[in-house]
């Protein structure tokens, strides 16, 4: 057995030369947003096995793109506020960089029938497809298509308008506030539920209904904005 003290100087800075550098952190940008943003992590002696956190929880889609660049989304669930930048390697080595980020509060969602998308939608008259086409206000459409067979039901929906006038101190009876109805459509396997028509002018019942029978569905009343 050779003892260490018996290996030769120049040998021994080799075996330490060997030993692969810890992963460092140099920063992120953007350096703001909600979660969900796609953020670029940079760096030095990024590997494909290192582990990254953003304020205690991984990096989402982390992809690997050299030892100086990772791709990742800002994780969902984090709280508004700095958060720190965490990087690991497998053997337990890291590097944290205190308020690298600052989370945003995520937007609330826009109320159907205040929405300032425009949105046309159509069923086939063989039923076997639905089309709807967001055009939103930055220019850009968001193009859904899909078979109806994914379709677990249809959900027509009371909606209170958000700019519905408070009841005054002195009204001796409470008055109904302006109402908007939504025809959802609910999909199968919990995948949440799509937007398909809103109107704050129109009860959709009727409409709901033929859709609901043309396409063999169940129909589902509710009242109130969506979970």
């Amino acid at each position: 057995m050779i003892r260490p003290s018996c290996i030769p100087s120049f040998l021994l800075l080799a075996l330490l030369g060997c030993e692969s550098e810890p992963p460092a952190l140099s920063g992120v940008a953007p350096t703001t947003g909600p979660p969900g943003t796609e953020v670029v992590i940079t760096g030095a002696h990024l590997t494909e096995t290192v582990t990254i956190k953003m304020g205690g929880e991984p990096l989402q889609d982390a992809r690997f793109v050299d030892e100086n660049t990772i791709h990742g989304i800002v994780p969902e669930g984090l709280n508004a506020g700095p958060i720190d930048l965490l990087v690991s390697d497998a053997s337990g080595r890291q590097m944290n960089r205190s308020d690298a980020f600052v989370v945003e509060a995520t937007a609330p969602p826009e109320h159907p029938c205040r929405s300032t998308e425009k949105r046309f939608t159509a069923i086939p008259p063989d039923g076997s497809v639905v089309k709807i086409d967001r055009h939103l206000p930055d220019g850009t459409v968001d193009r859904k298509r899909f078979p109806t067979s994914q379709i677990a039901s249809i959900e027509l929906r009371r909606l209170a308008m958000p700019d519905a006038p408070p009841a005054s101190a002195d009204s001796t009876a409470a008055e109904d506030p302006p109402m908007c109805s939504t025809i959802y459509l609910l999909l199968e396997g919990d995948k949440g539920r799509v937007l398909f028509d809103s109107d704050d002018k129109v009860d959709l019942k009727s409409q709901a209904q033929k859709i609901a029978q043309g396409l063999g569905k169940r129909l589902v009343l509710a009242q109130g904005m969506p979970e």
